[in-house]
């Protein structure tokens, strides 16, 4: 009589891993460093904006009676509010059946994932090229204005930042990612220090390419040798024997700029990536930007009735990306 061999064994236990690994590790530092703000009240969102004007440095003759006056005017800047919303469902038999790794459930996971993907989407949106624009009643939805948007030197198509208020052309690098030199770069800050007229407290968001052309830095300098032979020397602690070519952190004379690696920029209307998502960069005073959710809609999620096909639901939010007022920032908008 033949021995039993694994093989021919029935009733067999499927081994699964309690673990779900998922390859994706995104981060939204655009989101998680705007200012949130409960206004506006309205979908269409109103601020205003100013810049000091430059004093006369001429003498005033002795005994000369005012004849002349000057006064400080401002503009308004408009954004519109967009809804955000990640639907989510589970069928009866898959909320009742037990699956391997999920304690919550398969509805409590399908939840975390919506609200997530909520995120991801107020991300990318708020780092995208994308203009705004108001609902017309059949289709076309409300809107919120992107980072690159904002940040254009021209009008843009829909409430136009007033000219005064829209960056020098120098404050923005379009073209081929291999002309983005130091040299460049440090044109594009002092553009933008001659705007803000002080020094600069940036938090660059770039994609990965980009960010790996400044590491790139820290090895050679293209600008000082034709053969762009290494020039930069690094004490190192040898014992550690790891090689270190990374830049977070610039300090200039025109001011700072800590960078954030991202993967949401400058990406198309599907979520997908465009040809500019990885070799872009936005250099942002966060302190003039802002997420306003309107009639204070952050992030929830909600529950809607069981129809009788399972729990269903989805996550939302009413967001418009605010810029408080565009001058002193930079942008790279690169080409291979």
């Amino acid at each position: 009589m033949p021995g039993l061999y694994e093989a021919d064994q029935v009733g067999q236990r499927q081994e699964i891993s309690n673990e779900v690994f998922n390859i994706r590790a995104d981060e939204t530092p655009f989101v998680s460093l705007a200012k949130k703000d409960p206004k506006p009240k309205k979908k269409v969102a109103t601020w205003q904006v100013e810049t000091f004007r430059d004093g006369s440095l001429g003498g005033v003759m002795d005994g000369a009676d005012v004849d002349s006056f000057n006064s400080q005017g401002r503009e308004l800047l408009t954004g519109v509010c967009q809804k955000f919303r990640e639907p989510w469902f589970v069928s009866d038999f898959a909320d009742e059946t037990e699956v391997a790794g999920l304690p919550t459930g398969e509805k409590g996971r399908q939840k975390m994932v919506a609200a997530k993907v909520l995120k991801y989407s107020l991300e990318g949106r708020s780092l995208s090229i994308l203009e705004c624009s108001t609902d017309n009643g059949t289709d076309t939805p409300n809107a919120t204005r992107g980072v690159f948007r904002w940040l254009q030197a021209t009008a843009q198509t829909v409430y136009p930042v007033p000219a005064a208020f829209r960056p020098a052309s120098a404050c923005i690098h379009s073209g081929a990612l291999s002309t983005l030199t130091e040299s460049t770069f440090e044109a594009q800050l002092a553009a933008a220090f001659k705007a803000r007229k002080g020094k600069l407290n940036l938090d660059g968001f770039v994609g990965i390419t980009l960010k790996q052309k400044f590491d790139n830095w820290t090895a050679r300098d293209p600008e000082a040798s034709a053969a762009n032979y290494p020039v930069r020397v690094f004490r190192q602690e040898a014992e550690k024997k790891a090689m270190v070519k990374c830049v977070d952190f610039f300090d200039f004379s025109t001011g700072q700029v800590r960078l954030h690696l991202s993967t949401y920029l400058y990406k198309n209307a599907d979520g997908s990536d465009s040809d500019y998502t990885h070799r872009s960069g936005a250099f942002l005073d966060m302190n003039m930007w802002s997420i306003g959710f309107l009639g204070d809609r952050r992030p929830r999620m909600v529950e809607l009735p069981d129809l009788g096909g399972g729990p269903r639901g989805f996550s939302d939010c009413i967001a418009v990306v605010k810029c408080l007022n565009p001058l002193g920032q930079v942008v790279v908008i690169a080409e291979e």
